[in-house]
């Protein structure tokens, strides 16, 4: 059996053939819960979640749309690999995993509905790299998976995302490196 709240933020769940009982639905192995989201909101992972032995196959979840990632930075601890989903109602909270590892200065963006591309930055010595990773939304918890690297180590290039493809241009390659003119292509439907 599963136990879910009927009420989440901004939306409701319902769950046919369950059982109530102080405040959650009971729910047997095998069936599903429904999500309705509120007025101007919509689902960030799904609209149906199946219990599974004790485990629901996907999270449910409402957003405003038009949220924005914010991802690593520097604060006053160093060089963070920290991810955090802003929307209109606030911060939202552990929705997100933190990157790999720490960065700054990268190059983020959404290729599709479902893929976010982070790449290249700085680590915590200043060094620039070539490491890139898609954060995929698919799964029933959004996670961070390795891509292929950028040609050129670099931070603080311009990026564009057009027609589900992501284009790298330029960057800094270091303290005493200089600046590169390189471009490059990011195709996630062949992952090159």
């Amino acid at each position: 059996e599963c136990l879910i709240n009927p009420w989440p933020d901004a939306g409701n769940i319902t769950c046919t053939q369950s059982i109530s009982a102080r405040g959650q639905y009971i729910v047997r192995s095998g069936h599903s819960c429904h999500l309705n989201c509120n007025k101007g909101f919509v689902t960030l992972d799904a609209k149906e979640t199946v219990c599974d032995d004790g485990t629901w196959s996907k999270s449910l979840y409402c957003v405003k749309p038009g949220a924005m990632l914010i991802v690593g930075g520097r604060g006053l601890s160093g060089v963070l690999p920290s991810v955090e989903l802003v929307t209109s109602g606030g911060v939202c909270k552990n929705i997100v995993p933190d990157l790999p590892h720490s960065r700054w200065k990268m190059i983020t963006a959404s290729v599709s509905e479902r893929h976010v591309v982070a790449c290249g930055g700085v680590n915590f010595l200043g060094d620039p790299k070539t490491d890139c990773w898609r954060l995929d939304f698919s799964s029933s918890r959004p996670r961070w998976t390795d891509m292929a690297p950028l040609t050129v180590p670099r931070d603080a290039a311009a990026w564009a995302a057009e027609g589900g493809k992501l284009y790298v241009m330029g960057g800094n390659l270091g303290p005493l490196s200089g600046y590169t003119d390189n471009v490059e292509v990011y195709d996630p439907t062949s992952e090159e």
